[in-house]
């Protein structure tokens, strides 16, 4: 309180509630009390979110508050400035490179937190796919192999041992292009390997020329 001891003094409480008791004395020396309670609530905390990147992508950030007063006015930062104050707690972004970003929350009572969040631009893989052989006769097996990224995933199932993984076994009944999906870090890429199957020689002819000699 700025003055205990007037009618209306100014209360300035700390963060929750707290109850302030005020005693009346007449002139006659009788005293009276009552009680009011100031509400301060808390100060507000703050978090900033966002999913990573693969090049050339878009995310949205997103600041999750807590205490404080309504409304609040959010401030958004790359490192290089700020937006200015906005109602809405997200902001789009497409980092050209890994990025720490920050945002500032003000509430209603001019109390201010803030919160920082990276978030980080990953290349996509460079896949490559390769057999054991370029295919087979009639009926036979070659492996499929994949290298440059983390997990792989195979389609069509047709004639495969098993789709995740490398290497797997691919035993198609007729030619088939597999494509191999290849994933590191969220991010993404595709390449193909085709196994080509022969067909039956159901008979063989020989001749010469000429005939005799």
């Amino acid at each position: 309180l700025d003055d205990p001891n007037i009618a209306t003094p100014i209360a300035t409480p700390p963060t929750g509630t707290t109850v302030y008791t005020v005693t009346m004395t007449n002139p006659g020396g009788c005293t009276a009390t009552a009680t009011v309670s100031v509400d301060a609530g808390t100060l507000p905390t703050v978090t900033l979110g966002g999913a990573d990147v693969c090049t050339g992508g878009s995310t949205t950030l997103t600041a999750t508050v807590l205490g404080g007063g309504a409304p609040y006015t959010y401030e958004f930062g790359d490192g290089v400035g700020f937006t200015p104050p906005q109602a809405g707690n997200t902001f789009a972004i497409t980092p050209s490179g890994t990025t720490t970003y920050s945002v500032i929350v003000t509430d209603a009572c001019g109390n201010t937190a803030t919160a920082t969040h990276t978030i980080n631009v990953n290349p996509f893989p460079t896949v490559v796919a390769s057999s054991t052989a370029p295919g087979f006769c009639v009926t036979g097996s070659v492996d499929l192999s994949a290298t440059g990224a983390t997990t792989y995933a195979w389609s069509p199932a047709t004639g495969l041992s098993g789709t995740t993984g490398s290497p797997v076994t691919a035993s198609p009944a007729a030619t088939t292009t597999y494509t191999v999906t290849g994933t590191s870090l969220g991010c993404s890429s595709t390449a193909t390997v085709t196994v080509n199957v022969g067909a039956t020689i159901t008979s063989l002819t020989a001749t010469a020329t000429p005939p005799s000699i």
